[in-house]
């Protein structure tokens, strides 16, 4: 996960001792669970909500790929979105529903 190496090299230096613990708890997560859960794609279980090094990462997460998406495209907090293609490009028989988790 690129996010997290570039948060990391940002704040490293910033970082007491009780953060660096902070650091190695997130580190030590699956990157499927962890991916999930920082692009807020799954609920986020309490330990790592209350993570405040979590909560740094997921909000870099959050702008970054909030700068990358256009706003009409993306589903409120909340909604539903649809997705109508697959990853060449092709449109799917039956679009595929998922809901936006509101972490928050």
């Amino acid at each position: 996960l690129d996010l997290i190496g570039r948060w990391v090299e940002d704040n490293i230096n910033l970082m007491s001792d009780e953060h660096l613990h902070h650091l190695v708890v997130v580190l030590d997560q699956e990157n499927p669970d962890l991916y999930k859960w920082l692009t807020e794609q799954d609920l986020t279980p309490q330990h790592m909500a209350s993570n405040p090094v979590f909560q740094g990462l997921q909000a870099r997460t959050r702008e970054f790929l909030g700068s990358l998406a256009n706003k009409n495209a993306r589903a409120s907090k909340g909604m539903e979105w649809k997705k109508a293609w697959n990853d060449d490009g092709k449109e799917l028989k039956k679009p595929i529903a998922a809901k936006w988790f509101d972490t928050q």
